[in-house]
């Protein structure tokens, strides 16, 4: 029984024959173009270039949570990195608490930014728990699921931050893909599209996961990787006509020992310096712990990661500050931690 499920898992991840293979994307606005060896570009190191580059990552975890509200402690790191070298860390450190509102007939979720020290958001945020882009199925959004978002946008508001201290040809690198899968998220991102406009700021992305595939079902990594070759970019994979994702997307390998492919994405309209900016990420992907990953993410990630146990010393603290009143939070948090507490017996 085993070895009839490794074959079909084997079967499953590449087919043989790569020939009039497309990738898939079911969103609208995405062409895909045949798979073809003449699409790979080898990658060579340029480390003659001066400029700044920023790395920027987000991390959160939950505080105190129920059913209708939510509080998250987030963090946003920027890593500078000039010369291959890092220069310095910036972060920005903030409380959000999401709590629902119910207005005409619907449920909203009221999100309010409480920072440690600069303020990122100079306003509340408001989600219809029901609109489409949101919600689970024919389910809303949990309260808790708001955080990532919110998460997201501290990353996007941080970049555009980082414009004013940059100078023409500076690069911003964000985790993650640049395509806007909300509508607010969107407004964030061309806001950070027009201000680096105006001072030629390069916009790009480097996602750790892809769930793209193709017409073979396998996934698109696995049918790239099936070619053995060493150190490389792909492009393209697809004619992208989407007002929500105003990015070009490559596929690159950036060491020869590296075990992963990443997505790389660029503002469309500076597709130009694509090649120059992979060449750079190649050059800072060489630690030995993750070769193939640009050490700036990986600092950027290790230094917005909020721990359980910073989590848990927060929560402690609003216990404290809480006193009596903290009773009647807790009796709320009740009525969603009964799995928990299901999984201790």
């Amino acid at each position: 029984m085993f070895k009839e499920i490794i074959k079909e898992l084997n079967a499953s991840i590449v087919k043989k024959d790569n020939n009039n293979v497309f990738p898939v994307f079911e969103a609208k606005g995405y062409e895909g173009i045949e798979i073809s060896e003449n699409n790979f570009r080898d990658i060579n190191e340029n480390n003659d270039y001066n400029n700044k580059i920023i790395f920027i990552d987000g991390g959160n975890n939950t505080i105190l949570s129920s059913f209708n509200f939510n509080l998250q402690f987030i963090r946003v790191v920027a890593v500078v990195n000039e010369n291959n070298k890092r220069k310095k860390i910036e972060k920005n450190e903030f409380y959000s608490l999401t709590t629902t509102k119910y207005r005409d007939k619907k449920v909203y979720y009221n999100t309010r930014f409480f920072p440690i020290k600069e303020k990122l958001f100079d306003n509340e945020l408001e989600f219809d728990s029901m609109s489409e882009e949101l919600k689970e199925g024919n389910f809303r959004i949990s309260v808790g699921k708001i955080a990532n978002l919110t998460r997201r946008l501290a990353e996007i508001k941080f970049a555009a931050e980082k414009i004013d201290g940059l100078n023409e040809g500076d690069i911003i690198v964000l985790d993650g893909s640049l395509m806007a899968t909300t509508e607010i998220e969107k407004e964030f991102l061309d806001e950070l599209y027009s201000l680096a406009e105006q001072k030629n700021i390069i916009i790009s992305s480097l996602t750790k996961t892809s769930r793209i595939f193709t017409t073979t079902g396998a996934s698109i990594i696995d049918i790239l990787n099936s070619f053995n070759r060493l150190k490389w970019s792909y492009y393209p994979a697809f004619n992208i006509n989407n007002e929500s994702h105003r990015a070009e997307l490559y596929f690159v390998k950036l060491h020869k020992r590296a075990e992963y492919v990443f997505r790389f994405e660029i503002y469309n309209k500076q597709k130009d310096y694509s090649e120059k900016i992979i060449s750079l990420l190649s050059s800072n992907s060489k630690d030995a712990a993750f070769p193939g990953y640009p050490y700036g993410l990986v600092t950027a990630d290790r230094f917005a990661r909020v721990a359980n146990e910073e989590a848990e010393y927060f929560r402690t603290r609003f216990m404290a500050e809480a006193g009596k009143d903290f009773k009647l939070i807790e009796k709320s948090m009740k009525s969603v931690d009964m799995h928990d507490r299901l999984s201790g017996i």
